[in-house]
């Protein structure tokens, strides 16, 4: 494997360096044989460069630690390249290059410059990327991704859930007592900020929403307000999680969150609410997986013929699931190790221990979910990866995609959430959508995006050089509330009309000779028609055109 290396490398006396471009980073004979191979031909290192470039297969960060410098040298044919073991974490926290020895193994017969070793030139920029599990969303994946937000908010309104902005980071303790500290999220996937200054308080980046809607529903009094608060928020997490199909490090959530109703019949509209909403975005055939983990007063009990069972099968645990065997038993039948999935078929249910109460709260969620016609699918391991559900907990597949890693979405019941944080025992019941998950699952049934926003009309003009006029008409238009757009680059009228072509404009606004008498030409593009319209009447008549959908402009 042959990857391209743009890192820093300390170098002595002089403070960080950029290796250049010339630089490759190999694990095998490949890039000697793509170096001298490319020198033997005349290409000299520019040529290997390109060789090497033609060989390179994308690298995991994570894996660049174990790989080899291979410097192509501007040397003369059969010298080869130089091979210099740099140490653990290259270009992060390498050993120091001695410039001495770079220089003596760059040294040889046949270099161009007569006999003596070309410098390094270190003065290279980096090849910058976005970082490991994150992803630039580009304009048309953006669209998907603006078309979920457009229908949550659609929906939302409807079922009376009002928007909610919390920071992206919080203190620690908030998803520490929150989510619970022995949880996936806070011992392995929370990203945690160094402080700047001597502050004392610790911030986490939000792994989740809802533990940040909690604190802000006791931090604004909203208790004092009609129960329930309904909250709604749309946007970025964080997770350090190891990077996959459908999960990243930073990934977008669709929440909602019904916080002072304990249910049960809020309970199935907030399930119903969810299915809707992948039904909007296309997804019609999604699973309902449900299940209730009782309270306070049933749990406990169960917790403990849990623990009991789990002891009696150590041997077979995993050594993580060892850890949390004492500290959080029910991490457990949560654990994405496949080697708990058969203890974890026989392991207790606790649907068959559920008090009085809890097990009312479940059949009478069940009973709702009939009356809307939701079937579901009853699911004793479904416990959801955070500390703070109660009672009832549901996730949504897609058929034939269940596990833990495909999960669209869920949610569930957090009675105890409030009171964990500070606030008076209040009960509260949320969902989370992955939005990335939705887009991946849109993809593969090849629903169809929406396509991107496309100008109405595009200014262009006869005078290249005259782009003030094309863009204060442009201008004029956009404040008319139209979407346009100026060409104002100064070319020639053919190249500025096959940009307009190229952006799938409905019209082009030709300027001419004709604007110093207060008219413009106005070419319609689909239809090939053009007319003579006045620079005072052109916004109604592009506004008319729009609405109409018509090919040609008319004379109305």
């Amino acid at each position: 494997m042959i990857v391209r290396f743009r890192h820093p490398i300390p170098d002595v006396g002089t403070g960080w360096k950029w290796i250049p471009p010339a630089f490759e980073i190999g694990t095998s004979a490949a890039a000697a044989r793509a170096c001298s191979g490319a020198q033997k031909r005349g290409g000299g290192a520019d040529a290997a460069a390109q060789r090497l470039d033609g060989a390179a297969g994308a690298a995991d960060e994570d894996q660049w630690s174990a790989s080899r410098i291979r410097v192509p040298r501007r040397c003369g044919p059969g010298d080869g390249v130089l091979d210099r073991e740099l140490g653990p974490a290259v270009g992060v926290r390498s050993s120091r290059v001695d410039r001495a020895q770079v220089a003596n193994r760059t040294s040889g017969p046949g270099c161009a410059t007569g006999g003596s070793a070309s410098p390094l030139d270190f003065a290279a920029m980096p090849t910058f990327r976005a970082p490991r599990g994150t992803r630039d969303l580009l304009p048309a994946e953006r669209a998907a991704f603006r078309r979920l937000e457009t229908i949550a908010t659609d929906l939302t309104e409807r079922y009376g859930y009002r928007e909610i902005e919390t920071p992206l980071f919080e203190q620690t303790a908030v998803f520490e007592r929150g989510v619970g500290a022995v949880t996936d999220v806070v011992e392995k996937e929370l990203f945690l900020l160094a402080p700047r200054t001597e502050e004392s308080e610790s911030w986490a980046l939000r792994p989740e929403p809802t533990a940040g809607i909690a604190r802000a529903y006791i931090q604004h009094g909203m208790q004092t307000l009609p129960q329930p608060v309904k909250l709604t928020m749309t946007g970025p997490m964080f997770r350090y999680d190891r990077p996959q199909a459908g999960r990243y490090r930073q990934f977008w959530q669709f929440d909602a969150e019904a916080i002072g109703d304990p249910g049960p019949a809020i309970d199935a509209e907030i399930i119903e609410l969810a299915l809707r909403f992948y039904r909007d975005a296309g997804l019609d055939r999604i699973e309902v997986h449900l299940n209730s983990i009782g309270d306070a007063a049933c749990r406990p009990a169960y917790i403990e013929e849990l623990t009991t069972y789990f002891r009696g099968h150590v041997d077979e645990l995993p050594q993580l699931e060892r850890d949390r065997l004492e500290r959080n038993v029910l991490r457990l039948l949560d654990s994405k190790d496949p080697a708990m999935a058969a203890v974890n078929a026989t392991a207790p249910r606790i649907t068959d221990r559920l008090c009085g109460p809890c097990a009312e709260h479940f059949a009478s969620v069940k009973a709702h979910l009939d009356a809307l016609g939701i079937g579901h699918v009853e699911d004793a391991g479904l416990v959801r990866g955070l500390d703070y559900y109660t009672r009832t907990t549901f996730e949504f597949y897609a058929p034939g995609r269940e596990g833990q890693q495909q999960a669209l979405g869920g949610g569930g019941r957090y009675d105890g959430l409030i009171e964990l944080l500070g606030g008076r025992p209040t009960p509260g019941i949320g969902f989370g959508v992955g939005l990335d998950r939705v887009v991946l699952a849109l993809a593969a049934k090849d629903v169809a995006t929406p396509p991107e926003a496309r100008p109405l009309a595009v200014v262009v003009g006869a005078d290249p050089a005259a782009t003030a006029d094309r863009l204060r008409i442009a201008t004029d238009l956009r404040a008319a509330g139209l979407p346009v757009r100026a060409e104002l680059t100064a070319r020639k009228l053919g190249k500025q009309l096959e940009s307009a072509a190229r952006d799938h404009a409905h019209f082009a606004v030709i300027l001419g000779d004709e604007l110093t008498g207060g008219q413009v030409q106005l070419r319609d593009l689909e239809a090939g028609s053009q007319q003579l319209v006045p620079l005072n009447d052109l916004a109604r008549k592009l506004a008319a055109a729009a609405k109409s959908h018509r090919h040609g402009v008319g004379e109305g």
